[in-house]
């Protein structure tokens, strides 16, 4: 479903995009489609505890059947093994993860903004990637300007996921085309429907995102993304998740699956 969102638009300036990126509440940068219904897949043993994990519908995480890509589901199936969990896999809107992992205590969302707002209220158990928002544009757009001149024609011209992107538009008043997921934001940058596009750094890698030839415009600083789970996970459960994600086994796996992780090498030890 794509939307219009009218506001006044106002030029931002580059001093707008890089603090806006290092300094304001950011938000999970995933996008998303549909619902939980779309997509059951379980992990571990049916015996234990069950968790459930909210998966954002993207291209690295998500293929075109709304299915976990091969890589996502081997990395998760590995942490759900080891962390001996029943592990559900649910994709869920932006509004809808924010609310579970606050409200729900078995539950957990994996590329979760690690923000001073949001410090006391989950359980911060490993940092999973980091990456970049992306301006898009067709490969042949005439637009060869500094990022205060792209801001000045943004207004109706920018496709934008939920989350930061839109979070980052707001800030500005800046008009644009709410799309569901960010697969649909590159198809409509390629067919021409709107001029930009705003994508996290790896939806452009994807064979069917990288097929389509749109090229990068402007980008922010680089996020941090978490996997977190709810304050009212049992200690024990949250401490069997993070000694999983932390396994040098589990550690390889996710290097297959993010492979923007794979540019970071290991982080180092916070």
């Amino acid at each position: 479903m794509v939307t219009k969102n009218r506001k006044p638009g106002l030029a931002a300036r580059r001093r707008w995009l890089s603090a806006a990126c290092l300094a304001i509440c950011l938000v999970t940068t995933f996008a998303v489609t549909g619902s939980g219904q779309e997509m059951a897949e379980y992990f571990g043993n049916p015996e234990s505890t069950k968790i459930t994990l909210a998966v954002p519908i993207m291209p690295t995480f998500i293929d075109s059947r709304a299915r976990l890509q091969p890589a996502m589901a081997n990395w998760l199936a590995q942490v759900a093994d080891q962390a001996s969990v029943y592990m559900e896999i649910q994709p869920a809107s932006f509004d809808r993860r924010v609310a579970d992992i606050t409200r729900r205590p078995n539950h957990c969302v994996v590329g979760y903004d690690r923000v001073p707002s949001r410090e006391a209220g989950v359980l911060w158990l490993a940092r999973i990637g980091q990456d970049r928002i992306l301006f898009v544009a067709r490969g042949n757009d005439s637009f060869d300007g500094d990022i205060d001149a792209l801001m000045s024609i943004l207004p109706d011209q920018v496709a934008a996921p939920s989350g930061i992107y839109r979070e980052l538009l707001a800030l500005r008043d800046i008009p644009h085309v709410a799309v569901d997921d960010q697969r649909s934001v590159a198809l409509m940058v390629a067919a021409g429907r709107v001029r930009f596009g705003m994508l996290i750094g790896d939806t452009l890698q994807t064979p069917d995102v990288k097929a389509m030839g749109l090229r990068i415009v402007a980008e922010t600083p680089p996020l941090d993304f978490w996997f977190a789970c709810s304050r009212n996970l049992p200690a024990d459960i949250a401490d069997r998740l993070t000694a999983a994600l932390q396994s040098e086994q589990a550690e390889k796996l996710r290097l297959l699956a993010m492979p923007f992780s794979a540019r970071l090498a290991r982080f180092p030890a916070d």
